[in-house]
């Protein structure tokens, strides 16, 4: 069953889109493989890990019940750098 987006929804998935296509969101794009990086202290320092593609496997899922949580979700992307 496919979700139904609202209106203000389907522009984050726009918005999302574009950030995910930008050449300088690559580090951004997929969850940090710490484990590969040998980043073994991330989960110490980083207490809610999110990437873009993240964040539009949960808007295409319809777990954002607005666009400000999906925003929010993206500022966390933000702060975690």
């Amino acid at each position: 069953m496919a979700i139904v987006m609202s209106p203000a929804m389907k522009q984050m998935d726009k918005i999302i889109d574009r950030l995910y296509a930008r050449p300088d969101a690559a580090p951004f794009r997929e969850p940090v493989n710490w484990r590969e990086l040998g980043l073994f202290d991330y989960p110490e320092l980083i207490k809610r890990p999110m990437a873009l593609s993240d964040v539009k496997a949960k808007l295409t899922a319809g777990q954002y019940r607005n666009p400000g949580e999906c925003a929010d979700d993206v500022n966390l992307i933000w702060k975690n750098w």
